[in-house]
């Protein structure tokens, strides 16, 4: 797991700047969700409180308290970039878009017969 002495030794930025950055993001995301384009977009959400089993504690039931965690989903570049090992965060191409099926030939109604008048004598 990278930390953060191995993103500045490979960005070649110093590590408090890259510390710096990471805090902001940090205090931003408390108040708003913050999102940089290409990557992701982190926000907040609060998740309930609850009850948990568990055999460790006597009784076997705990409530874990209400908090709030950390959200984060990534960008379509972002997951591209990692489901192909591409190391470019660039857009994809859109895909062309497929011809629309040749319309199904109309059903031909049966003819109706014609109704003819008997013949007056």
């Amino acid at each position: 797991m990278a930390g953060i002495y191995e993103i500045a030794k490979s960005s070649k930025v110093p590590a408090d700047q890259v510390r710096n950055v990471f805090n902001a993001i940090l205090d931003s995301v408390k108040s708003e969700p913050v999102q940089i384009r290409d990557f992701g977009t982190f926000r907040t959400r609060t998740a309930g409180a609850r009850t948990i089993k568990s055999p460790q504690i006597p009784g076997g039931v705990a409530t874990v308290p209400e908090r709030t965690v950390l959200r984060f989903k990534a960008a379509p570049a972002t997951r591209e970039a990692l489901n192909n090992g591409a190391r470019s965060a660039a857009k994809p191409a859109k895909a062309a878009k497929k011809p629309a099926p040749a319309a199904a030939p109309a059903k031909q109604q049966p003819k109706k017969a014609k109704t003819v008048a008997p013949a007056a004598e």
